[in-house]
């Protein structure tokens, strides 16, 4: 199998195993629009002090940003470790798969997380903001 093939197999079966993970499809996609939900609903007709805002507009970019951010860093960051600890890079590293393909596998499976967290995002601001009767830009 050339570099691209297994690549592309390491991407798939990345995406495989988080979306079959209820609870790591909550975390990432789920929770920053209940938090998106609750912020914006319960702010947004309060005043930011000092940037002349709606509580709507400000929360928005906020909660994306953090949805973004979670989707990709952070779960990285806390899967790898978890992932040693359980014994299954071991297991990983007595396959043929190149360590090089293991990593850009997973690095591709959470920048595809981020794509589709920030499209969601974006959907919702555009949303909010043609409630709130402005342009979003």
């Amino acid at each position: 199998m050339s570099g691209v093939a297994v690549l592309l197999h390491q991407f798939r079966f990345d995406q495989k195993v988080f979306w079959r993970n209820p609870a790591a499809v909550f975390f990432t996609a789920l929770l920053p629009l209940i938090f998106l939900f609750m912020l914006a609903t319960v702010f947004k007709n309060s005043e930011i002090s000092g940037l002349d805002v709606k509580g709507a507009t400000y929360y928005v970019p906020a909660i994306l940003t953090l949805a973004v951010i979670s989707a990709t860093t952070v779960k990285l960051a806390t899967n790898l470790p978890a992932e040693r600890e359980a014994g299954q890079l071991k297991r990983v590293r007595g396959t043929p798969l190149p360590p090089a393909a293991f990593v850009a596998g997973r690095l591709a499976e959470r920048q595809e997380a981020r794509r589709v967290k920030a499209r969601a995002g974006f959907d919702e601001a555009w949303r909010t903001f043609k409630r709130a009767g402005k342009r979003a830009w």
